[in-house]
């Protein structure tokens, strides 16, 4: 029998195939509806839903809710601070079977050898990891970088199964004004272009789309959302640990546009990963707030997979990897099991384990000529300095921090002035930050005031 015959017949149930669900409650991204079905996987991918009598192996659902495997499509591993093999372990246990990553931070410290790094670690795991190659690195040509990243430094990357795209792209002024460089990383052969343009004109977010750049994932407004839409982008509704926009941007998704939207953590913490989950957290979000289970399911799913151009990914239908999740409840959504390739992975209260890549331990951070009294402020006669009875006072500058988001204010706030120098005043709420060059041996330092931290 031909391979192209035997496929036809495991789709129409005549032939033996590796497992049936039986009994399940199919939530179906492409009709919009929930429907009890039988469900066929073998080798790893499904080959149709219907009836399917002979399998090798059967799992009765009892009625429970099948969904599509979970898709993040903007990730960054490296915020979580955990090595990739126990990112993707904890991914999976919260439905979580494909992330796109985009590794511009341990590039940004280590070059192509972070790059690398992470290609390998992820290389034989049982869980979708696409990698975005680094577009900024560095980010702007303010910040001092371990490492500088051109079109000749990616392009031996370009042919690696995992890698899909072009990272977010932030030097945006670089893509509108055609800069050489830039140019020169928009033409490698990527199928894909990630976006991250806040801020940008309307007018040169025209020219931003028309680059091949498709996706947005730093909206903060709901006329941003809008303007995004209008022009074709596929906007990423993000819920991070630092930046939350999801519940304030959800209004602007509509029946009409959903399929334009999909959700994204970009950045998410450790403790927030363990405690609330990652794109399930946002699938209860959403949820939540009242819009439609099926709608939000597909914002997690084939929305995700269709933008980023993953064809055989987030559906569960004829020909698509057998990436599934059971659930028990489709409100709260309660996750039972997670399968990959129709195997399963990780159960309720546990989660896959999996052995790490040995890698020698590098010496990454050099901080040259330092010393504590680079810390100091002096209250020097460049700060407007008052003075009373009993305190010295000084007008200075200070970083305002807004509660979940990537914006900062600019203040200009009063601080005790002692021996000379500008002090802290946690009444305030009012710490010293400082960003020590950690590269080069430099010994640059930069030191400020920051408002919102919280801390004490």
């Amino acid at each position: 029998m031909s391979s192209f015959k035997q496929r036809m017949d495991e789709a129409r149930g005549l032939v033996e195939i590796d497992l049936v669900l039986r009994g399940a409650k199919l939530v179906n991204v492409f009709s919009g509806e929930i429907h009890e079905t039988d469900i066929g996987v073998h080798q790893g991918h499904f080959v149709g839903i219907g009836k399917f009598e002979k399998a090798k192996r059967e799992l009765d659902l009892c009625g429970k809710y099948v969904v599509p495997g979970l898709i993040d499509g903007h990730v960054h591993i490296e915020s979580s601070h955990l090595c990739p093999e126990e990112f993707c372990s904890l991914l999976l246990s919260h439905g979580v079977t494909t992330a796109v990553v985009d590794p511009h931070e341990i590039a940004n410290v280590l070059g192509t050898q972070g790059i690398q790094y992470i290609l390998d670690s992820v290389d034989r795991l049982p869980f979708n990891t696409f990698v975005a190659l680094p577009s900024c690195v560095p980010a702007t040509e303010l910040e001092t970088s371990g490492a500088r990243l051109g079109a000749k430094d990616l392009v031996k990357f370009v042919t690696h199964p995992r890698v899909i795209g072009l990272g977010e792209v932030m030097d945006y002024m670089g893509v509108i004004q055609a800069e050489p460089d830039m140019v020169e990383k928009l033409k490698l052969p990527l199928p894909f272009l990630d976006g991250h343009a806040p801020g940008i004109s309307p007018q040169d977010l025209n020219a931003y789309f028309l680059a091949g750049i498709h996706t947005e994932h730093e909206c903060s407004t709901i006329e941003e959302v809008k303007d995004r839409l209008r022009r074709g982008f596929s906007v990423m509704l993000r819920e991070g640990s630092a930046a939350k926009n999801l519940l304030d941007l959800l209004p602007a998704v509509t029946p009409e546009n959903s399929g334009q939207c999909l959700l994204v953590t970009d950045d998410r913490h450790t403790i927030d990963l363990f405690e609330e989950g990652s794109i399930d957290h946002l699938v209860r979000l959403a949820i939540g707030a009242g819009m439609n289970p099926i709608r939000v399911i597909q914002m997690a799913t084939i929305n995700t997979a269709r933008a980023i151009g993953l064809s055989s990914l987030g559906a569960v239908a004829p020909g698509y990897q057998a990436d599934f999740v059971v659930l028990n409840d489709l409100e709260s959504f309660d996750i039972e099991e997670v399968y990959w390739r129709g195997l399963k992975q990780s159960g309720k209260g546990e989660r896959p384990r999996f052995s790490r890549l040995t890698v020698p331990p590098v010496d990454s951070v050099h901080l040259g000529n330092w010393f504590p009294s680079k810390l100091r402020v002096s209250a020097d006669s460049e700060l407007k300095t008052t003075h009373t009875h009993t305190l010295t006072c000084a007008q200075v500058r200070v970083i305002g921090v807004q509660e979940h988001s990537l914006v900062t204010s600019a203040l200009i706030r009063k601080l005790p002035v002692r021996d000379g120098l500008v002090q802290t005043d946690p009444k305030q709420g009012i710490a010293k930050l400082a960003v020590l060059e950690r590269h080069h041996e430099t010994g640059n330092l930069g030191v400020a005031f920051v408002e919102g931290l919280g801390l004490k």
